[in-house]
C-alpha cells in the first residue's frame, strides 16, 4: 500500500501503487517536435472501488510537497 496523497484537484486520497512513466507529448508551440513527459500512474482506492489514473508528475510533487516517491520498479 503506498498511503495517503493529495490529488491533483486537492482531495486526499489512498493509492495501492505508483509508478512513474515516460510518455512523449506533442510541443504546442513548435509544431512537429516532441518531449519527454514524466507522468505518475496511480491506482487509487476508492470506497466501492479501485481505478488507475495518470497524473503529471510535477504537478503531482507540488501537491505533495512532503511526499518521497516510492516508485514501482517493473
Amino acid at each position: 500500500m503506498y498511503g495517503k496523497v493529495i490529488d491533483l484537484n486537492g482531495k486526499e486520497r489512498q493509492l495501492r501503487s505508483a509508478k512513474k512513466i515516460v510518455h512523449m507529448v506533442q510541443d504546442a508551440v513548435n509544431e512537429g517536435e516532441e518531449f519527454e513527459q514524466f507522468f505518475l500512474e496511480v491506482m487509487i482506492i476508492g470506497k466501492n472501488s479501485e481505478w488507475k489514473e495518470w497524473w503529471i508528475l510535477d504537478e503531482f510533487l507540488e501537491m505533495n510537497p512532503d511526499r518521497k516517491p516510492q516508485w514501482k520498479s517493473d
